[in-house]
């Protein structure tokens, strides 16, 4: 067994107990914020941030959600002169005693560098398996410790509030990592919510969207009831794109619509955001790598 769950077994266990999220439950007030201390946190996850995704829904129904990363920016800022390949710094996602990291997120009393031990990550790739047992919602991202609560927002944004898919991946998200205490919310976030935010005691900051603002960047792809998948990649945050197949599939195809144009790598100027709608049968999104954007 890997250390970090040999180790921490114990830890893992509560962590998936009715009890341990009662006691969590009754810590959250609709009406206030507390200070951090107030929810006994052990540790934080760390950040990466050479991060990609793929959100994959094949013909027959099998589903994949792979996010990969080489840590940093250019991972260790060290390649193979004959592959290319660029080698990353994942020992960056240890903690270390007495020492945040680039985000300020605080060391992980869980996550200190021992022999053969894996680093504690922020990756959340998530398959939803619906009621009948078919894949529903796959998805996942990229941005650090911004991963788990988008990805977390967007469930909820799908499943609980009916948003569509391509509203769930361009609305505005929130994010906050207990230390700082602070609110980051992305630009076009609504006024009530932040005002309401604020009521309850939370300090917010206004910031861009995007992993370039210290955001995250979601890709997803959902099989629907009607049986028509759709994929939206969050690419008006990052460039991603979302590949479709015109090859046998055993899901209705969407209606035909106009095609929308492929957004360059590094664009400029935003593709009209309602154009991830304007395919046909859409099998896998993803974003491009940080290392390149």
């Amino acid at each position: 067994m890997d250390p970090v769950v040999a180790s921490n077994s114990g830890r893992i266990r509560q962590l998936q107990s009715k009890s341990y999220a009662e006691a969590v439950r009754a810590n959250i007030s609709a009406d206030t914020t507390y200070s951090w201390e107030h929810y006994n946190p052990a540790y934080e996850p760390v950040d990466p941030k050479g991060t990609t995704h793929l959100s994959v829904l094949d013909n027959y129904g099998n589903a994949v959600a792979l996010t990969t990363t080489v840590n940093l920016y250019w991972g260790a800022k060290v390649h193979d002169p004959q592959t290319g390949i660029v080698l990353n710094s994942e020992m960056d996602d240890f903690s270390i005693p007495g020492r945040s990291n680039a985000y300020r997120l605080e060391p992980s009393i869980y996550n200190y560098i021992i022999p053969h031990k894996r680093p504690l990550s922020s990756t959340t790739p998530t398959i939803i398996i619906e009621e009948d047992g078919t894949p529903g919602l796959v998805i996942g991202g990229s941005g650090g410790s911004r991963i788990v609560t988008g990805v977390f927002q967007a469930i909820v944004k799908n499943y609980l509030w009916g948003y569509s898919l391509l509203d769930t991946i361009k609305s505005p998200r929130l994010h906050h990592q207990l230390i700082p205490e602070v609110v980051t919310a992305e630009r076009g976030s609504e006024r009530r919510i932040l005002e309401g935010l604020e009521e309850r005691g939370h300090a917010v900051h206004l910031r861009g969207v995007g992993e370039t603002s210290g955001g995250s960047v979601i890709q997803a792809v959902k099989g629907m009831d009607s049986g028509r998948v759709e994929a939206v990649a969050d690419w008006w945050r990052k460039g991603g794109v979302s590949f479709f197949s015109s090859s046998p599939f055993p899901f209705s195809f969407l209606p035909s619509s106009p095609p929308c144009p492929s957004p360059p790598l590094f664009p400029s100027v935003l593709l009209p955001i309602d154009c991830a709608l304007h395919v046909g049968v859409i099998r896998v999104t993803f974003s491009t790598l940080s290392l390149l954007a």
